[in-house]
């Protein structure tokens, strides 16, 4: 057993040095932790210190280890060679290891050896017949035959702990879960990057009219698109991006001074292509040829011709699909909503469609729920791409007959 494991009764016997100096040294720290004295009261009050931490359990009494067993102080167990730092950990440990110990067994009681007296005549000399005899086996004691073989403890299978990896959305690289928000502020927060001709985000004209753009949301891939406003003529200019980090800096700009500050979003405008797309109508007979496959309902065909009237009186496109955006398996729909709120802060909702997992998502609706800014993304999908919605013909014949082989 270590020596820092006492008994509750045991008391501490000071003596001065005899081999390296005549001083006082601490029987539970070494001379690096702790500088041996001359004086008798300070190692007993710093071994009182060491008493009054210490852990008690049961009929014992474990201190603090500052010795050369390990480069940090630590607990020692006293039923096993364990080691642990913490206060909390060993009597977690001392727990869980008492329970572990194979309970002892009374050993055989032996009878005391009679000493007999010593013998006064000369000793026999053992003949030639004697010596030249076979050596005699010795049986084992009757104390070797009581106690059993020391049984090892079992060990405890460790749990494993399945760490969930996700993607970072701006440099694409895989990292844990619990450390993705330190990796986006240690390497993509707070940097700026000049954007020029040959650096500048991927951008696409939505409604030239009302001056809305669809600007890639940074310069890394694969990333999401985001709205942004930039009408500068008429009575009522407008330049603004519906990101709150950018809304936040055009402020504190504002605050500071400088006016005319613009984010990375909207300098990579003056690099936008001229458009030339014509908008797509979406025809109300597709809308039947929906409801068919129950991919619609008669309520939800009311509320998208509702929508795709109000879009027509307020002038502006009711869907459009973008070209930018990543990855190349995901379709991203921005589609008109009259309501202001803090998902369409500029008239519009961006809905995205991955082909790869047939998943839908809309900033708007809740996960595995359905909104009227995706029904709008089906309807255009449906008359521009409708392979996406026709499902593989399945051979009925070979089907049955690979259930038949896994059975």
């Amino acid at each position: 057993m270590h020596r820092t494991v006492l008994l509750q009764d045991e008391k501490i016997a000071f003596q001065r040095c005899q081999s390296c100096c005549s001083n006082y040294h601490c029987p539970f720290c070494g001379p690096k932790v702790f500088k041996p004295t001359m004086n008798l009261h300070v190692v007993d009050n710093h071994v009182c210190n060491h008493l009054s931490l210490a852990v008690h359990h049961e009929e014992f009494l474990i201190v603090k280890c500052n010795l050369q067993c390990r480069e940090q102080a630590h607990f020692h167990c006293c039923y096993c060679p364990n080691t642990v730092i913490r206060k909390v950990q060993i009597v977690k440990h001392l727990a869980s290891c008492k329970k572990r110990q194979v309970p002892p067994t009374e050993p055989a009681t032996v009878e005391p050896a009679t000493i007999s007296e010593p013998v006064t005549c000369e000793p026999i000399v053992p003949s030639a017949s004697v010596a030249t005899s076979e050596p005699v086996a010795f049986k084992e004691s009757a104390v070797a035959e009581g106690v059993p073989l020391p049984i090892k403890s079992l060990l405890v299978p460790k749990k494993l702990r399945i760490q969930k990896k996700v993607q970072c959305g701006h440099c694409g690289i895989t990292v844990n879960k619990k450390n993705l928000d330190v990796h986006v502020k240690r390497k993509h927060a707070g940097k700026i990057c000049d954007v020029m001709e040959d650096r500048h985000l991927p951008s696409e004209c939505i409604d030239p009219v009302s001056g809305i753009y669809a600007v890639e949301k940074s310069f890394y891939r694969p990333c999401s698109v985001i709205h942004v406003q930039k009408k500068t003529s008429g009575p009522h200019p407008v330049v603004t991006c519906e990101m709150d980090e950018c809304i936040s800096s055009v402020e504190f700009a504002a605050q500071s001074g400088f006016q005319h500050f613009e984010c990375i979003h909207l300098k990579s405008l003056q690099f936008c292509p001229w458009p030339n797309k014509i908008p797509v109508v979406l025809d109300e007979d597709v809308l039947v040829d929906m409801i068919a496959p129950n991919v619609f309902g008669e309520q939800t065909k009311a509320t998208c011709v509702a929508t795709k009237a109000a879009a027509n009186l307020a002038g502006v496109p009711l869907s459009v699909e973008l070209t930018i955006g990543g990855p190349s398996t995901k379709k991203y729909i921005s589609v008109y909503e009259s309501k202001v709120s803090y998902y369409s802060r500029l008239g519009r909702v961006i809905a995205s469609y991955d082909s790869t997992r047939n998943t839908w998502h809309c900033p708007c609706a809740k996960p595995r729920g359905s909104c009227l800014h995706q029904n709008i993304a089906r309807w255009h999908l449906f008359q521009l791409h409708k392979q996406l919605f026709v499902s593989l013909p399945v051979d009925r014949h070979a089907q049955c007959l690979a259930q038949e082989h896994a059975c």
